[in-house]
């Protein structure tokens, strides 16, 4: 009765010996039907043979999920009932991995192009070093011609990059950072054994910044590579920022302040609170999301209605990050 489960993990060890270890490349799609298919066209076209792809619908309401479902093999598509957003999505592929034999989990924005040995070189670069917890290529505008202004000034410029311009930069192969983006960020499955998945009171917009906190809190370290950079066309700002956007990425900017874990409860309340109501009265907040969307009053009343809402929640959450292994 015992032997089939062992002559499975024997079969998967094997597996692993002659093909290396197994990635599961997981891509969430949300009304974006033809980026994630060309999306998944470059995952098609890697050169690395263990590899496994996840797509998830997020509920979709146009016609993107069944589409992709009638063009995708068995295994390769998850639907979901409800959008549980960037953090629960993803946090569903990624214990659906973690149950099937999964190393490393990839995950692309639907909107990002890999480059065709991107998932051999990233693996090459994880086996070397466990002490790596998290690892994010280089993201390039859609021509190629430059670093992503968001992923240069966010990610790379504070990292030591000098230069927009990739081949100007004279960086080692790998740069230690203080935090990654979800565009394309690449996790063992040990970090998310250690340190669990996204948290889901973010939804989208912030929660990478909280994992990476928690990676660093656990001693892990996070990682920039130029080997093998991807394109992020970022094809949902081109037809503009819905009032809904807007509204989560004042609320993931907040809670990310509200969850700082360098700071107490109480003052990360003071200075989250302090800039909404600042934000209200009509001072101008230098810092993100303020400086870079047109924020409005309803967004900002809806935020610190939530936030108000949450605070036992994200009380309780930042007690838990402590303790790892959160969320999934």
């Amino acid at each position: 009765m015992n032997s089939c489960p062992i002559n499975s993990l024997s079969r998967h060890k094997s597996r692993e010996v002659i093909m290396g270890p197994c990635v599961f490349v997981v891509i969430l799609n949300y009304r974006s039907y033809q980026d994630t298919r060309e999306c998944i066209a470059t995952v098609r076209a890697q050169t690395y043979p263990n590899i496994r792809l996840l797509v998830v619908d997020s509920a979709s309401e146009d016609q993107s999920g069944s589409l992709l479902r009638d063009e995708l093999p068995e295994g390769e598509f998850m639907p979901l009932c409800q959008n549980l957003g960037y953090a629960g999505g993803n946090n569903l592929a990624m214990l659906y991995a973690m149950n099937h034999g999964a190393s490393y989990v990839l995950i692309v924005n639907p909107d990002v192009r890999l480059a065709s040995e991107a998932v051999s070189c990233y693996v090459a670069i994880m086996q070397n070093d466990r002490s790596i917890g998290a690892l994010n290529p280089v993201q390039l505008c859609a021509s190629g011609a430059r670093i992503d202004d968001r992923f240069f000034h966010g990610v790379v410029k504070p990292a030591g990059y000098t230069s927009v311009y990739l081949h100007e930069n004279n960086c080692p192969r790998l740069v230690d950072a203080d935090v990654l983006l979800g565009a394309a960020l690449m996790l063992p499955i040990h970090t998310l054994e250690r340190v669990g998945g996204f948290d889901p009171l973010f939804f989208a917009y912030g929660e990478e910044i909280d994992l990476c906190r928690r990676i660093r809190l656990h001693g892990l370290r996070l990682v920039v590579t130029a080997e093998a950079p991807v394109l992020h066309l970022r094809s949902a700002e081109k037809t503009g920022v819905s009032d809904f956007v807007l509204f989560l990425r004042l609320k993931g900017a907040m809670l990310v302040q509200l969850k700082d874990p360098e700071a107490s409860f109480p003052v990360s309340c003071l200075r989250a609170f302090s800039s909404l109501a600042l934000a209200l009265l009509g001072v101008a907040v230098d810092e993100y999301p303020f400086k870079c969307y047109r924020i409005r009053r309803s967004h900002i009343v809806k935020t610190m209605a939530w936030c108000v809402w949450s605070l036992r929640a994200v009380a309780r959450h930042r007690a838990g990050d402590r303790e790892g292994r959160m969320y999934i």
